[in-house]
Parts: structure tokens; sequence; C-alpha cells
């Protein structure tokens, strides 16, 4: 036996390189193939933008440079506000984490859109498979009281994930889409439970509510629990809280069982939001302005048990698919108003609940006979360094969509003047050149390897191993309960996988659920003011001298908030 030392320098294309290893001698021969994992040294990233212009024209700059490998880059035009769902449903295919909202929030829209070929679409084809894929999961999840778990293996049912994932069941099943019986008739024994309790803040409540529309749409009678549910927030709120979107569940459900007036009365105090002044829901609700909610900013005192965040973008999306599915006649006395408030992209961006819920608004919104008609004359220009332009061929009929080349720097889209006309861009895919400056929005996150003696270290020998500490925390004066931690290891490197994750010392952070990968750790978890730290083992593998990815942290649901840490080198020396 003998050992033979190759050096191998990394180029620009990512993906799978082969050594192809050949030993003779003798008259003997013998070859072996071996590959080496050729990864980038960032995070993949999904990035939407939408809007609406009536103007004749609007230039978009693009900041981001991808690398060519698994880039999309993709741009839609339409007087259809359903071009923005195309947009969104695409962002959301790419989006990297899974817990069981985020889960229903990706499979749900491609199922909705399929059945649209208006939206000249090519990836809805492979939507089928995502359903399926979607009740496995949603099948592993499922607790034995009917609810599902927030994270693989919870014991205890999430309320909003649950009463969520019941009604994508319902809605794909509309569509011809296999949703189980078993699955249905357990999760409804579990929404009556919840429907029937009495706890919690409002944030409880409205997901109670939601629970009782969806027992509604099951075809179960519910008015029992709405009528309890109408008396217990009167009791606790007065009349204040029915400019929430709890009052919008009710009201659907009165609706559905054909209880016109209680219907009306609670539907007409419900408005779309105004982006000029600050949201806080539940504050609202306590000051008795609800009335009026707007902007985009996660409540105050959000109760974390719910399961999503509540923002300005999420209750202009549910509220426009109430009015779509119920109330046909109100949402064309609101549509301005609704159509600007779901064309207007939150200012940090979307979420998935708020990126699922507008797409199932406008997709209602289209079964009730709101979507336009033929498109006039529309078209896309990419912009390149240089200065030239260069016209895109948009298929499609209402709305119109194109790829555009990886060196553009802008797109201008043209419309008829006076013509109201919606616009996305899309850009998923890894940066050429990776960010290496620390970021601090919210967040701040700091990562060190270190060593037996416990000090952190930048030269390691092959076969040493290092423990990866990192350390996080809020910047502002509260917790984000949806918080993640996302460390991806440099080459050479492994983690050990038989020593799991574990909180540091004194149990100041415990992660809800981790995911350890062999080229990265995803830790997710409440972060606070109060520093946490996140550990873990791996193991130098390979000689040689290694970028070193910097760890992110990010809040889910509010996209503004994130941290970076910054990007460095790690030498592993030959034994």
């Amino acid at each position: 036996e003998a050992v033979v030392r190759f050096r191998l320098r990394a180029k620009q294309a990512l993906g799978s390189g082969a050594l192809k290893l050949v030993a003779s001698g003798a008259g003997k021969r013998a070859s072996a193939t071996a590959t080496v994992s050729l990864r980038p040294a960032g995070v993949f990233q999904a990035q939407l933008q939408s809007g609406s212009f009536d103007s004749g024209s609007l230039e978009v700059p693009l900041a981001r440079r991808l690398r060519p490998e698994r880039r999309r880059l993709e741009a839609s035009l339409a007087t259809s506000p359903l071009a923005i769902a195309g947009g969104l449903e695409a962002w959301l295919a790419e989006y990297p984490y899974g817990c069981t909202e985020q889960l229903v929030s990706q499979a749900l829209p491609a199922t909705l859109l399929a059945a649209r070929p208006e939206l000249g679409r090519t990836n809805l084809a492979g939507a089928p498979e995502r359903w399926a894929r979607l009740l496995v999961e949603l099948r592993a999840r499922q607790n034995a009281d009917g609810g599902f778990g927030y994270w693989p293996a919870d014991q205890d049912a999430a309320p909003y994930p649950s009463v969520y994932a019941l009604h994508a069941l319902l809605e794909a099943q509309a569509r011809g889409q296999a949703a189980p019986r078993d699955m249905l008739e357990r999760g409804g024994a579990w929404l009556s439970d919840f429907a029937a309790g009495e706890d919690g803040a409002l944030a409880r409540e409205r997901s109670r509510a939601y629970a009782i529309y969806v027992l509604t749409r099951m075809s179960r009678v519910a008015s029992n629990f709405a009528n309890a549910e109408v008396e217990r927030l009167d009791a606790r709120y007065g009349k204040r809280w029915r400019g929430d979107i709890t009052a919008a569940w009710l009201a659907a459900t009165y609706q559905s069982m054909r209880q016109v007036a209680p219907a009306r009365e609670l539907i007409g105090g419900l408005r779309f939001t105004d982006p000029a002044r600050p949201w806080a829901p539940e504050a609202a609700v306590r000051a008795g302005n609800a009335g009026a909610p707007a902007g985009d900013a996660e409540a105050g005192d959000f109760d974390a048990s719910d399961g999503f965040a509540y923002t300005a973008s999420v209750h202009d999306a549910q509220l426009a698919f109430v009015l779509a599915r119920h109330f046909p006649e109100r949402l064309r006395e609101l549509a301005p108003t609704a159509l600007a408030a779901l064309a207007t992209q939150p200012r940090a961006g979307h979420s998935t609940a708020s990126a699922a819920w507008t797409v199932l608004a406008l997709d209602a919104w289209a079964a009730a006979g709101e979507s336009a008609g033929p498109p006039p004359a529309l078209s896309i220009e990419e912009r390149l360094a240089a200065g030239q332009a260069r016209a895109l061929e948009p298929s499609g009929t209402a709305v119109r969509r194109a790829g555009f080349s990886g060196d553009a720097v802008a797109l201008r889209y043209a419309a008829p003047r006076g013509t109201r006309v919606f616009w996305t861009v899309t850009l998923a895919g890894y940066d050429r050149e990776p960010p290496r400056d620390v970021l601090r929005q919210g967040l701040e996150i700091v990562r060190d390897y270190v060593g037996a003696d416990g000090k952190p270290v930048t030269t390691v020998r092959q076969g040493d191993e290092l423990t990866v500490r990192v350390r996080f925390r809020s910047l502002a004066k509260r917790d984000y309960w949806d918080g993640v931690v996302v460390d991806v290891l440099p080459g050479g490197f492994e983690p050990i996988l038989d020593d799991p994750v574990r909180p540091a010392a004194g149990g100041r952070w415990s992660p809800d659920y981790v995911d350890v990968r062999e080229d990265r750790v995803i830790a997710f978890g409440p972060i606070g003011a109060e520093a946490g730290e996140l550990s873990y083992r791996i193991r130098a593998t390979t000689a040689g001298r290694f970028v070193v990815p910097p760890a992110y942290a990010e809040s889910m649901y509010d996209p503004a908030v994130q941290a970076r840490a910054a990007a460095s080198q790690i030498v592993v020396e030959a034994r």
C-alpha cells in the first residue's frame, strides 16, 4: 500500500468534479472514479420583486449577479394580478426551510395555479408530484389527536399550521388532488376540539375562528362554535376586535351557513391596510382603532403559539380571499384598494405565509370573475452594463413571462400609458461574489472554530476535531420566536454525526429543531436579547486552504431582520 497526494484547485464551475484513478503494473490494470463536490461559498437565495404601474413604463435595477448553476432569472408582466401569483409561486418553490406552514405554502400555490394555463408557466407540470410529497410529510407530522406538529416528531399540535394544513387539503381536493379521508377525519376531530376551547389571547382566537371556518368547509355544523366565539370576543374586547381578520373568518362561516345578517355585520367593519400608518393589530384592538390596520410589522405582543406572523400583507391577502370567495359584491366595491394592497410588496419582502395567502387570494379573485381580459401590447427588455438594450421574447397570453440573461443590470417594462399592469422579477441562485462583510439588521451573529484548548483557531491539522461555536442575539428589545441559524461548513470538513448538536453549557438556548446535513447545520428556535449559543463538532478531512462561508441568521416571518457573520479562511495542514 502507498499514499499518493493530489493537489486540486477549485475552479469557477460548481457541481461534481470527477477524478479517474488508474493503477497499473506487472501486466495488470485497475481503475476507479471518485467525485469531489465543488460548492459555492454562500447560501442559495431566492428574491422576488413585484408591483404595479400605469405610467407607461418602469425600469427595475438588478443588484445581484448570480452564478449560472441552478440560476433562475424570470420577469413577468400582465394586466391581471395573476402575474404576481406566478412570481410568488416561483419564489416559494425555492424556499429553503420546512416547518409545516412553510411546506404547505410551497406546495399549495402550485396546485392552485397549475389549473390556470394563462400563466404561461412550464414548471407547474410537476405540481401533482409536489403535492404528493407534501402528503407524505403531513402524514408523518399528524399527531394522534389529528393536529399537526410544527416540526417532525413534535408531540403537540401547532394551532395555526394545523388549521392551515387542513384548509389546504380541502382546496387541493376541490381541484382534483388527493386528500386522504383518514387525515381529514382525524383533522376534523382536532378542529372540533380546538374550536371548543376558550384559552389564549387574540392571536389564538384568530386561529380558532379560522378553525371554525374550515370546519364549515368540511360541511360540519359550526354555528354553536361561531356564536360562542363572537360572544367571548365581545366580552373581552367589546366591538373593537371586529377590525381584526378574526371577524372575516367568522363572517365567512355565517355566510356559508346562510346566516346573512351576522355575516354582513361582521364583514362590514373590515378594511384593507393603509401603508401610511403603523401596524400593530393586538394593540389596535385594545386601543379601539382596529378597524384601520396598516403597515407591515409584526404585532408587538404576538402569541408565538399561534404559529405564524399576522402582518399587514397576511391580513390583506386573507381578507381578499374571504371577500372573493364569500362576498364577491363587496370585493367589487373595494376592488381598487384590494388590488393595490395585494400588488404592493411588503417593505421587507414576503414571508411564506404572506406569499401563499396572496396566491390564494388572487386565485379566488380570478375564480370570482375579476381577472382582466386580453392584454394590450406589453413588452419587456433587459439593459446590459455597456448600455445596450435587448428585447425579450415573452411567452403566455394573459401573463407575459420571459427569462433574462445573467449579464442584465436592469429590466424595462412597457405598456400603453394609463393601463394598470402588474410585474414581477425573480432572482434565485448563488451570488458570483458572496458577501463577506458583517451584516446586523435587528440580529447579530458571530461564529468561531475552537480547538481542544478552548481557543479559536485558523490553522488545524488533518484529522483534528473542532468545536463550532455560533453565538447570536436580538439587537431589538424583543424576541423573535421564528429564528433560524444557518452555518455552512467549509470544504474539507464534515460534521461528526454521532455527536449531536447541543445547546451551550448552562442551557441559555435550546433549538426547537435542528437539520444536520452533509455540508451545513440549520437550527430553528427563538432568538432573544440574551445571547444564545449553538455548539457542534466537525472533523478536518482534507488538507488545504478553504473559504469559510459566513454564518447567517434571520427571522423567517420578518425578512428585514437578519444577520451575517464575517467570512474568513481556514488552513488544514497535512499529517
